[in-house]
C-alpha cells in the first residue's frame, strides 16, 4: 500500500469456518483494520453486500456475483459411469454431500434427516478429505446402524481430476451448513446440473429457485430438512 498499490478483498463468510470464541474475537479485530486499510471489498451476493455494509464503507463495497464453475473440473461424467467406476447402485436415489468433511458443514443434521427417510432405494453418499479424524469417527458411530449411509473420507481432498467423477453420482446435492453466507460449493453443483438441497441462509435463496433448481430448506432444522430431502428424492 505505502508502493501505491490498491488492497482489495473478497468478504466470502462471515466468520471463519468452525471458528473458536477467541478466533471469532480475532475475526472481529481484523474486520476492523481491513475497514480501515482496504481500498475495495468484493462480494458475491446481495446478502453479503449488507453484511459488509456493517463493517466497510458503502463507498469500498463492489458486488460481483459469483461465476460459474461449469466444466472447471472437465465434462460431468455420465451417472450410469460415475456410479459403475465407484462401485454405486445404478439406479438408487442418491443424495451426496461433497467436500472436506467439517463440522460447520452440519452433517450430523443430513444423517438424522436422511435416517428419518423410509425406502431401501435411497442412499447418502458423504464425500471428501477429512480434517479432522475425531470428527469422521463420531459421523461413522452416527451412520453405523443404516448402511444406506456410505463415508468416503480420504487423507487429502479429492484430486482435481476426480471431482467431475463424483460430481457426476448423485441425483441430488445436498448441505447442512449451520452458518453460511456464499457457498461455493452450491454454486459447484448448480454448475454440474445438479438439484441443491440448502438451508434459507445468506445468499443461497438467490441462486436456488424452489422446485426448479433445488429445494430450501430452515436453517439447522431437521424436519424442515427431511421434508426438503423427500421432496427432491419425488420428484
Amino acid at each position: 500500500k505505502q508502493a501505491g498499490a490498491k488492497l482489495v478483498w473478497t468478504l466470502h463468510n462471515r466468520l471463519p469456518h468452525d471458528a473458536t470464541p477467541e478466533e471469532i474475537e480475532i475475526s472481529g479485530r481484523m474486520h476492523r483494520f481491513v475497514a480501515e486499510q482496504f481500498d475495495l471489498v468484493f462480494v458475491l451476493g446481495e446478502e453479503a453486500r449488507q453484511e459488509a455494509s456493517k463493517h466497510f464503507d458503502l463507498s469500498k463495497i463492489r458486488l460481483v456475483p459469483h461465476t460459474s464453475y461449469q466444466y472447471v473440473y472437465g465434462a460431468p461424467v455420465p451417472r450410469n459411469q460415475a456410479r459403475e467406476r465407484l462401485k454405486l447402485p445404478a439406479d438408487d436415489f442418491i443424495f451426496e454431500t461433497l467436500g472436506t468433511i467439517r463440522p460447520y458443514k452440519g452433517l450430523e443434521l443430513i444423517v438424522e434427516a436422511f435416517r428419518g427417510l423410509e425406502g431401501n432405494n435411497l442412499r447418502l453418499l458423504i464425500a471428501g478429505g477429512v480434517k479432522s479424524p475425531e470428527y469422521l469417527e463420531q459421523l461413522r458411530q452416527l451412520t453405523s446402524s443404516d448402511e444406506r449411509i456410505l463415508i468416503h473420507g480420504a487423507e487429502k481432498r479429492i484430486p482435481a481430476e476426480d471431482m467431475a467423477l463424483w460430481l457426476g453420482v448423485p441425483d441430488a446435492a445436498v448441505f447442512g451448513f449451520k452458518n453460511i453466507l456464499t457457498s461455493g460449493s452450491a454454486i459447484l453443483a448448480l454448475s454440474y446440473g445438479l438439484p441443491v438441497i440448502a438451508p434459507k441462509s445468506g445468499d443461497i435463496p438467490a441462486m436456488v429457485i424452489q422446485q426448479q433448481t433445488g429445494f430450501l430448506y430452515e436453517q439447522n432444522n431437521v424436519s424442515s430438512l427431511r421434508a426438503a430431502m423427500q421432496e427432491a428424492a419425488e420428484s
